[in-house]
């Protein structure tokens, strides 16, 4: 498989995307992007479009290294795999909630960051951190096979364990922190490219007029200006978990304003 920037490749396993997620990878396609998904089950995606079934590239995925596929830890098989993939076949990854607004930048590298909290109990000092939300690395890269002799689970307690995919993307974002990988930050692309949205405003990028003013949260705030951004997180979970209904938002919230599908 060549090493092809137009190219974006993302994993879908278990349930049944929502609209959301047709939303962003429509958003993908009218961009010019050719789009691969991965799948574990095809029934799963028996609901999508007739639309993107004819553009999206769909690709059965049966097993990865470590795993078994039926793994309770779907986050954890997901961030071990896409970053399996890279080392082996290099590639765009997006998460399947990531909108994009304008093509992405011409590097052969990209990673994305996430601004932190800045007051309460999960306040951080640092301003932002590296996320992997949005990924782009030629294959066998030095740095991903560091990042996969890290994360891949060694035990079949660690595959089970479910505090395990935080620790991985811990053991992720500290390795930039050493001396040995510190010079891939510069390919670390601000907040704004892909996160202008904080997810404390998972809510309001749906719920609300994009112009209303809305109190900070956690020390940040809600941002709708996508001047600097190529693509907007929507933060799936944060919509599932806070029982979002994206079918009925409201007509001048952010969100509206983004989709044309």
């Amino acid at each position: 498989m060549k090493f092809n920037k137009n190219e974006i490749f993302a994993l879908w396993v278990r349930n049944q995307p929502t609209r959301l997620n047709y939303d962003c990878w429509n958003s993908w396609i009218q961009l010019g992007y050719k789009v691969t998904l991965y799948y574990d089950d095809l029934n799963n995606l028996s609901e999508m479009p007739l639309r993107l079934k004819q553009k999206i590239l769909l690709r059965a995925v049966t097993s990865l290294p470590f795993f078994n596929i039926d793994t309770e830890n779907l986050l954890q098989y997901t961030d071990v795999w896409r970053f399996i993939f890279l080392l082996n076949y290099g590639g765009t990854w997006l998460d399947s909630d990531i909108f994009l607004t304008r093509r992405l930048p011409d590097s052969n590298i990209i990673m994305s960051s996430e601004r932190t909290y800045q007051s309460g109990g999960r306040k951080c000092k640092d301003l932002s951190r590296p996320n992997i939300g949005v990924l782009r690395f030629p294959p066998y890269h030095s740095f991903v096979l560091a990042v996969v002799d890290k994360i891949r689970p060694l035990t079949k307690e660690d595959k089970n364990d479910s505090k395990n995919s935080t620790s991985k993307m811990i053991k992720y974002q500290k390795l930039l922190k050493t001396k040995k990988w510190s010079h891939m930050n510069q390919f670390v692309l601000e907040p704004d490219a892909f996160c202008p949205v904080d997810c404390p405003f998972a809510k309001e990028i749906f719920m609300i007029p994009k112009d209303k003013e809305v109190k900070s949260k956690y020390g940040l705030t809600f941002n709708t200006d996508l001047s600097n951004s190529y693509g907007i997180h929507l933060w799936h979970n944060l919509v599932r978990v806070k029982n979002i209904d994206v079918n009925n938002a409201h007509p001048d919230s952010l969100y509206k304003s983004l989709i044309v599908f």
